[in-house]
């Protein structure tokens, strides 16, 4: 049993929308409704819905919210739920009795809005067990003739200070606005995929860059910079950007040094890479690749080295790149 299981049950009564069966039966099959529910009244609960899927409004948002993959359970006391149309308040809710629990993602919000423009934005407040309130914000706008689904990611990963106006998201003080041109049609099954591998998905892409924490493109002959690690051997970072991959992929890097006539690798690593939608692609930073393996340091400062790095996702997908860099001549500490 789903250790979320119980909680699920609990909130049947809610108005979560991803529970769309009726409270007091299981989700009917295909032509077949569900079973009444047993009240303190006596009182049959309603049976599920027939045969016929139901059908979903033409226009609107759809709010869909999940964890990050690498964070499987995300604990709150309270979730708070505010939708926003045009800038007035149409709906509010709340998750959580004051006790520490498991948010069940994944959760959805349905906001039904026809006048094409629109803004929508939705606001969540978070209140952890230490009492500290985390607020994330999203804004799109309504398209007439569609129901669009904006993702939201809940995550632990603490943010800096976020500027006014930018909003911490996943780690990342982003501008909470997305363009409808670059979000996806809302469907029942949204939450077994993620942004970065749509449904229509099309041929991957994929970037390489530089960088611990912060992702730097690289171009052809950047210089990456060499860190001597504190248990011994040195080291630079490496990123990536990618489309049309799952979330959580297989990165392998390996690299070539034609003036010694070496081979750096491969290392592989699972990586889990965020969305960022109003930018178009999904990244992952901070990826630790040695460099002196087999040949010592003093060997490589200053080389030139043709990196491939190759991205592989459970689908069977798979994206390569290769970019010429040169080693830098200075070792940086940790």
């Amino acid at each position: 049993m789903s250790p979320l299981a119980p909680l699920r049950r609990l909130l049947c009564s809610c108005s979560l929308p991803l529970m769309l069966a009726a409270c007091g039966g299981d989700t009917p099959a295909e032509g077949q409704g569900g079973s009444g529910g047993s009240p303190p009244t006596g009182v049959g609960g309603q049976g599920g819905a027939g045969g016929h899927p139901v059908e979903e409004r033409a226009t609107g948002v759809v709010v869909g919210l999940l964890n990050a993959p690498s964070e499987p359970f995300v604990e709150a006391t309270r979730l708070r739920t505010t939708l926003k149309l045009d800038g007035a308040t149409v709906r509010e809710e709340t998750w959580g009795d004051g006790a520490p629990a498991f948010i069940p993602f994944p959760m959805e919000f349905d906001l039904e809005a026809e006048v094409d423009g629109a803004e929508v934005e939705v606001v969540f407040e978070r209140e952890r067990a230490d009492g500290a309130l985390v607020q994330q914000v999203g804004r799109t706008r309504v398209v007439a003739g569609r129901k669009l689904l904006l993702r939201m990611t809940i995550s632990d990963a603490p943010c800096a200070a976020c500027d006014d106006g930018l909003t911490c998201s996943w780690g990342r003080c982003l501008d909470p606005a997305v363009s409808p041109e670059h979000l996806e049609d809302h469907t029942p099954d949204w939450a077994s995929r993620s942004w970065c591998k749509p449904q229509a998905a099309g041929d991957p892409t994929l970037m390489l860059g530089k960088g611990e924490s912060d992702f730097t493109p690289l171009a052809e002959g950047d210089v990456v910079q060499v860190w001597a690690g504190s248990q011994g051997g040195y080291h630079t970072f490496f990123g990536a950007r990618m489309r049309h991959l799952r979330q959580s992929a297989v990165t392998t890097v390996h690299a070539e040094v034609p003036s010694l006539a070496a081979t750096i690798g491969p290392f592989s690593a699972v990586s889990v890479f965020r969305d960022y939608q109003e930018a178009g692609y999904c990244e992952t930073t901070g990826f630790l690749f040695r460099l002196d393996q087999p040949l010592t340091i003093d060997e490589l400062l200053g080389q030139p080295m043709q990196v491939t790095a190759t991205v592989s996702d459970a689908d069977g997908s798979t994206q390569e790149v290769t970019q010429s860099v040169v080693i830098d001549t200075e070792i940086l500490e940790f």
